[in-house]
């Protein structure tokens, strides 16, 4: 007797979807990135989360909440800018994407926004990239100049970007009104 398995993933290969965020410490974007690791269906997507490390000073949401979810931690990928760390998450990620060979990276957050976007370039591996804006840089953070060159790196990046998202209207309006996205 000929018997069809119910389990889709028997049928088909699944679509590999990795998740970049700089850290996973407790707040909104952590329970957002989580949710998705948990809310898509596993017989039809395999998913990879590549995070950095939390600072002393602020709780791990995997560690805290999120105990279900597991991550590639890579060193470098955290809240603070450190160019020889940032290069080196850099080639890590680089490295896992040919590896792992997602068929969508999905970044998070500003700063694993730019090196996850810049790594999907640089490994040659051809996947849908996503990033989703859970805030934005442009006002407060930094000098004009400095916001100048977010500015022109996060559009730079969007020539590069499949699809934009923004967790709220004003975020989408901020960034559309500097001409990030459309």
């Amino acid at each position: 007797m000929n018997q069809k398995s119910s389990d889709p993933a028997s049928q088909a290969q699944k679509v590999r979807v990795m998740r970049i965020i700089a850290r996973m410490n407790v707040g909104g974007p952590a329970v957002q990135v989580s949710g998705l690791m948990r809310g898509f269906d596993k017989y039809v997507f395999e998913h990879e989360l590549v995070t950095g490390y939390c600072a002393a000073d602020e709780a791990d949401y995997l560690e805290k909440v999120a105990t279900d979810v597991k991550a590639l931690r890579i060193d470098g990928l955290g809240r603070s800018i450190k160019p020889r760390a940032d290069i080196t998450a850099l080639f890590a990620i680089i490295k896992e994407i040919r590896r792992f060979k997602p068929d969508v990276i999905h970044t998070h957050t500003a700063k694993a926004g730019v090196i996850g976007r810049v790594a999907s370039i640089l490994s040659g591996h051809k996947s849908v990239r996503v990033h989703t804006f859970h805030g934005h840089l442009l006002n407060g953070y930094f000098g004009p100049i400095k916001t100048k060159l977010v500015i022109l790196v996060e559009k730079t990046l969007a020539l590069f970007t499949d699809q934009l998202l923004a967790v709220g209207a004003k975020v989408k309006d901020d960034l559309l009104s500097v001409g990030i996205g459309n």
